[in-house]
């Protein structure tokens, strides 16, 4: 069984934040890092993380 390193926080939808990490490994394999800063910010909001 795996195990998230993150317990996933009653009544959360994890397939959005999940939809947004699918676009930060390509977007850093480019070579985007702008971009990729981008969709971490975006999933940090998500998750209500942003500004802690």
């Amino acid at each position: 069984m795996i195990r998230s390193r993150f317990p996933q926080r009653p009544s959360q939808d994890v397939s959005t934040i999940a939809g947004v990490m699918q676009r930060l490994g390509p977007a850093i394999q480019a070579g985007k890092t702008e971009e990729a800063e981008k969709i971490v910010e975006e999933a940090l909001k998500l998750l209500g993380e942003k500004d802690k």
